[in-house]
């Protein structure tokens, strides 16, 4: 039997938090202006609208109506769900979009759900 010491799980946790944040700046750290400005719009109506809901709620609910049966959210939606939640201002230009893409690893102008997942963090 493996018991856990507080100093092992604080560096257990410590190990996650690091690669949750890198892989969050790798999409959307200060290389991609448009996905952090996307995630700043994101965060700002989810606090204004679902200040009561788990992140996890809020992200399985803004993202749903948006996703393909691919699995995969297009380039043009992230701009109709910015205009949807009142955000028209930070809606994205062709060539933020393209930024955007390149920056989710993306070549076919999707964007898997687990990619949005991490970006809304």
């Amino acid at each position: 039997m493996i018991f856990a010491t507080p100093s092992y799980s604080r560096t257990l946790a410590s190990r996650v938090l690091i690669q949750r944040t890198v892989g969050l700046r790798m999409f959307s750290g200060v290389d991609c202006e448009p996905a952090e400005r996307f995630r700043m719009a994101l965060m700002s109506y989810r606090h204004a609208n679902y200040s009561r809901e788990t992140p996890a709620r809020f992200k399985k609910e803004i993202l749903r109506p948006y996703v393909g049966e691919n699995g995969a959210l297009q380039i043009e939606d992230i701009n109709l769900l910015l205009k949807n939640i009142g955000h028209e201002q930070d809606c994205l230009s062709e060539k933020e979009q393209i930024e955007f893409l390149a920056a989710a690893g993306s070549t076919n102008g999707s964007i898997q759900v687990s990619k949005m997942m991490e970006l809304v963090e």
